[in-house]
């Protein structure tokens, strides 16, 4: 039996490269401020991931960024300092490696402005913004079209898994789809 959790989603629609991303939340205890989530990342084999990090307060806000593979497996770790008034950009991955994605949690000691922005190969950068982890959510739309699609990422940042129950539902209101599945403690899933 598993406890109820919340995690953090996205839509995502694809077009030979991420065009869109929009960040689904509502309610969460932690200030959204001081915890940011990206339930995307992608780096290496041609993609890269960069966060902007700005500081709008009177003091020096102390953050620090994990980023974790799908298993999740720590990618990258860091602690940085952004000055007030400061805007820090970090950039991550880029042609050479195995092509890795995930998500990406910022946690700070103050107020914190984040954007992400995700290129994938020849295409521009794409900015996105966090999103708060959820119980449960609901998006209409869905694009089908050649070379386009509609994705959804999932990263849990919970320290035991989370089931989750997938309902695909037609332009009828009918069920085309359904399936469950477990999403380890903080690993990330997306298609």
């Amino acid at each position: 039996m598993h406890e109820a959790r919340s995690l953090a989603a996205a839509v995502i629609l694809l077009s030979g490269a991420l065009v869109s991303l929009l960040g689904l939340g509502a309610g969460w205890e932690p200030d959204p401020s001081r915890t940011l989530y990206f339930p995307q990342v992608a780096v290496h084999g041609g993609a890269s991931t960069a966060f902007l990090l700005h500081n709008p307060g009177p003091g020096s806000v102390a953050a620090d960024l994990d980023m974790r593979d799908s298993q999740g497996h720590v990618m990258e770790s860091l602690r940085l300092q952004i000055p007030a008034g400061a805007t820090r950009r970090l950039e991550f991955g880029g042609e050479d490696g195995k092509a890795l994605e995930g998500w990406a949690r910022i946690r700070s000691t103050g107020d914190l402005v984040a954007t992400e922005l995700i290129q994938a190969g020849p295409s521009p950068w794409i900015g996105f913004h966090s999103t708060e982890p959820v119980s449960g959510f609901r998006f209409s739309g869905r694009v089908d079209l050649p070379g386009m699609r509609t994705g959804v990422a999932l990263a849990n940042p919970n320290p035991g898994s989370v089931s989750i129950t997938a309902r695909l539902y037609g332009r009828d209101g009918e069920l085309v789809r359904s399936g469950e599945f477990d999403l380890a403690a903080l690993a990330h899933r997306s298609g």
